[in-house]
């Protein structure tokens, strides 16, 4: 005959104790997961690039633009499109703007290929040598029209991809080495353009 065991006092303790762990090891990580997503834990709102992204992508329309005082006509296709607003008034800061992205443009090195520099001239500056001006022309105005229709204003420097998207916005006095960062960034990791 078997004798049935009762478990002790101290026994049904470490019993317990052992369901407790087991549960808690179990379903701890899931609840420290809900917890970090609901109050924001390990999140940070800081991010990697300089630009601003734009949110929602805004994809410009395909449109064959006229060159100023060049032969031939241009795409916000199949290249990365730098793409410099001159306003009206453009004083000092603004040309050294101009030819700070110039120089930007020749730093890529091997990637100069895939991207160009294009400039719309409001002010009619004689801008330099590695820059594409597009001529004033119904098209320029509706591109410029969807940049005021997505709030993005008339003034800094715009980075569109292959596909005609609008990827990042820089403010008028952007800082150079910090945009090179972001666009040896960007064609490192792509593949298009």
């Amino acid at each position: 005959m078997t004798q049935q065991y009762t478990p002790t006092p101290a026994d049904q303790k470490r019993g317990r104790r052992m369901f407790l762990f087991m549960f808690v090891l179990f379903f701890g990580p899931f609840l420290m997961a809900a917890l970090a997503k609901n109050f924001g834990w390990f999140t940070s709102t800081d991010t990697v690039n300089y630009g601003t992204i734009v949110s929602p992508a805004k994809q410009l329309p395909e449109t064959t633009y006229t060159l100023q005082n060049k032969d031939g006509s241009i795409a916000l296709r199949d290249k990365w499109s730098l793409l410099f607003i001159v306003p009206t008034q453009c004083d000092q800061e603004c040309i050294k703007g101009v030819r700070e992205l110039e120089a930007i443009h020749l730093l890529l090195n091997r990637d100069i290929q895939r991207v160009q520099l294009l400039t719309i001239n409001n002010a009619n500056l004689d801008l330099g040598v590695y820059t594409k001006a597009l001529a004033p022309s119904d098209a320029v105005t509706a591109l410029q029209n969807e940049f005021t229709q997505a709030q993005l204003g008339l003034k800094g420097s715009y980075l569109i991809d292959p596909k005609g998207f609008l990827v990042l916005t820089y403010p008028e006095n952007a800082d150079g080495k910090k945009m090179q960062k972001d666009l040896k960034r960007l064609l490192k990791y792509s593949r298009i353009g």
